[in-house]
């Protein structure tokens, strides 16, 4: 695992005891933690603790009781040669695919559907857009939004759920002022589509917010994979009969 910009802190901290049981002062250390396990992108394994003290500004016998305090709950482990480890740390920063992406948006939105909160519909694949239409999803029984991918649901309301969703995007990368970079990208008509392979192009090449938004506001996309064309030894043969060996 590379070193990113950001880590996932996932929600259900708030509901395991042994993270919420801690002291303040720990939970806060511990968190630093896990941003420096990220930080050194060794897939959870840690600096020396002469490393931590310095990163974390505090003496090294403060280090190594905050270790032994989350060594206890089973948060870091220590190996026999003194190295320390926080647990599951690469496996709950493996990079989402893109399936389970778009099923978390929909569970969040159906959540937010169900408690009645305000989140506009819109399918996730359709095309920023600014300009209105005379088709109104709503009432034309020809128009399914869930239904019919061809559709470019071309309303306000569909334009701010798609910005909405392109802000998650960005914010998910580490991007700073989301919302503000969405709203800049959005009359380029970027599909969400072509946002994740932008997204996906810098971070395979180490690149950072700075570049993908400078990507998005020149409405840029993503340059297509290379293809490595397979080799034809036979363009190689030359000479008096090389028409008739190729054939």
């Amino acid at each position: 695992m590379t070193a990113k910009y950001w880590i996932k802190l996932y929600h259900e901290i708030l509901d395991d005891p042994k993270m919420m049981r801690m002291d303040e002062i720990v939970f806060g250390r511990c968190l630093k933690i896990f941003l420096l396990a990220g930080k050194t992108g060794q897939d959870g394994w840690l600096p020396s603790v002469a490393d931590i003290a310095w990163h974390l500004r505090l003496p090294e016998d403060e280090i190594e009781r905050t270790l032994a305090e989350l060594q206890r709950v089973n948060i870091v482990v220590q190996d026999g040669d003194g190295a320390w480890f926080v647990r599951k740390f690469s496996a709950r920063n493996e990079p989402m695919e893109p399936a389970e992406k778009m099923k978390r948006y929909r569970q969040a939105r159906h959540s937010a559907e169900y408690n009645a909160d305000v989140l506009p519909t819109c399918d996730p694949s359709v095309t920023i857009r600014h300009t209105e239409t005379d088709t109104d999803p709503e009432t034309d029984p020809e128009t399914d939004p869930e239904t019919d991918n061809s559709i470019r649901q071309d309303t306000p309301d569909a334009d701010d759920a798609v910005t909405e969703y392109v802000a998650y995007l960005l914010s998910s990368f580490g991007m700073n002022e989301p919302e503000t970079v969405a709203r800049e990208a959005a009359p380029h008509d970027y599909s969400t589509t072509e946002v994740r392979e932008l997204i996906e192009h810098a971070e395979e090449h180490n690149l950072g917010p700075g570049w993908l938004r400078g990507e998005l506001r020149a409405g840029r996309r993503a340059p297509p994979p290379r293809v490595k064309l397979k080799d034809d030894p036979h363009r190689y043969v030359k000479g008096e009969f090389a028409e008739f060996i190729q054939s």
